[in-house]
């Protein structure tokens, strides 16, 4: 079957893991029940085209099944078992897609605060402070949750404040430690010279029970809604709304395109829109001074009525 040809020959070798086992899903679940049943050779714009409006009820899901399809087709092409520069897919118009913004406000953060607070209070959550700092790093950090999940100890430069990550979704990437993450990390009970900085129940392995004490503490805090990538947000969020500039907030989110970062640009003008609110309202009241400020001299003019000059 040439769909694991593709899989095995192909994507393992130049694709990272977690890109693999996307792949697999979708291929197996989505394309394969649809056009498994053509040859390689004989699929068709037509034959795509239907495959893809028929995911039309998921348009993320129907993108991403698409550019496998045809990510698939041109590999098909330089192993010859396609005509080149043969690709069906290349014009088939892909659907909108609406990313999911959501960030914390102020409070919000003070509510998430107090229940991390009583949540490390309390007895029956003492297993879970793996998951307690994972969500702590993530708002100090605005790393991905993987980052920080499979963060060794022997990656992290205490000298120059910095994680060096050597793989991520961008590739190799010096993830910035604040000072509260290194005081965090300096207080976590398996400090050590290698290994996860928070491990995992077996030899070797690192944390991933995290979901259901962010469930539970979610709960707490009324935030039922928050995904835990949402707390990435928060940290971008909170860095452009005190007036960072995008350049430095994309740098530290570890971000390839600008125009990645660009989703928080409205958050990026809220300083510079209340600088300009103070001046524009200082300049109103001088052309508008009030009655009080007002000097009214009367001049008697030659010959007539007094004549009123405000200066």
């Amino acid at each position: 079957m040439y769909a694991e040809q593709y899989l095995t020959q192909y994507a393992e070798a130049h694709k990272k893991p977690r890109t693999v086992a996307e792949d697999r899903r979708n291929i197996y679940l989505h394309v394969i029940p649809s056009l498994g049943h053509l040859r390689i050779c004989d699929i068709t714009r037509s034959d795509v085209a239907r495959f893809h409006t028929s995911r039309r009820k998921f348009p993320a899901n129907a993108n991403r099944c698409l550019a496998t399809v045809s990510h698939m087709l041109t590999i098909a092409e330089t192993w010859g078992l396609r005509p080149e520069d043969n690709n069906p897919c290349r014009k088939i118009k892909r659907y909108a897609e609406f990313a999911r913004e959501r960030s914390l406000s102020p409070r919000e953060l003070e509510r998430l605060g107090r229940a991390l607070v009583g949540a490390q209070a309390n007895p029956e959550m003492a297993e879970d402070w793996r998951a307690i700092a994972c969500f702590k790093l993530l708002l100090f950090t605005g790393a991905r949750l993987g980052e920080i999940l499979t963060l060794r100890w022997e990656w992290i430069d205490w000298a120059r404040g910095v994680a060096r990550l050597p793989d991520s979704k961008t590739g190799r990437k010096n993830l910035i430690l604040p000072a509260p993450a290194l005081d965090l990390f300096m207080s976590l009970p398996t400090r050590a010279m290698q290994g996860y900085a928070l491990p995992g129940m077996r030899l070797d392995s690192h944390f991933v029970g995290v979901q259901k004490p962010w469930q539970r503490l979610r709960k707490t805090a009324n935030l039922e809604d928050v995904r835990l990538h949402d707390l990435r947000h928060a940290f971008a969020s909170v860095a452009a709304s005190a007036g960072d500039s995008l350049y430095s907030v994309g740098a530290i989110l570890g971000h390839r395109q600008a125009s990645t970062t660009q989703r928080y640009a409205h958050l990026s003008a809220e300083p510079v829109r209340s600088v300009a609110d103070k001046t524009a309202m200082r300049i109103a009241g001088l052309l508008a001074p009030s009655a009080s400020n007002v000097r009214v001299e009367v001049v008697e003019a030659q010959g007539g009525a007094p004549d009123v000059a405000a200066r």
